[in-house]
C-alpha cells in the first residue's frame, strides 16, 4: 500500500488527513500545522494526492510529439488555452501519462 496524504477543501478550509487517519481532519489554517504537512510529506516519503470534487474537473484527452513532451510541463496550459473557457493563470493543470504520445489532463 502506498503511503498518501490527502489534501482537501472542506467548506472553505484546507485539510489533509496523513496515511491511516481516522475520519477527523487535520486543518491547515496556520504556518505549525502546514510546516507539520511539509515535515511528514519529506520525512515519512509520503505522496500528497489533491482531492477535488468531480464536479470542479475537467478532464481533458491531449496528444503529443516527442518534443511537446521533453517540455509539457511548462507547456502544457498553453496547449490547452484553446479548450478552456477561463484564463489559464487562474487554472491547475495536473496530467497523467497514458502513453507515449497521449495524456489525460485534469483542469
Amino acid at each position: 500500500m502506498q503511503n498518501i496524504a490527502v489534501i482537501r477543501l472542506i467548506q472553505g478550509r484546507l485539510a489533509w488527513y496523513p496515511p491511516g487517519a481516522s475520519e477527523e481532519p487535520r486543518w491547515l489554517d496556520n504556518e505549525t500545522d502546514r510546516e507539520q504537512l511539509r515535515a511528514t510529506l519529506d520525512s515519512r516519503r509520503v505522496s500528497p494526492c489533491f482531492a477535488v470534487p468531480g464536479a470542479d474537473v475537467r478532464l481533458l484527452p491531449l496528444s503529443i510529439t516527442a518534443d511537446e513532451r521533453k517540455h509539457i510541463a511548462k507547456s502544457l496550459p498553453f496547449m490547452l488555452e484553446e479548450q478552456v473557457a477561463a484564463d489559464i493563470d487562474e487554472l491547475q493543470f495536473a496530467y497523467q501519462t497514458l502513453d507515449k504520445t497521449h495524456l489525460s489532463v485534469a483542469v
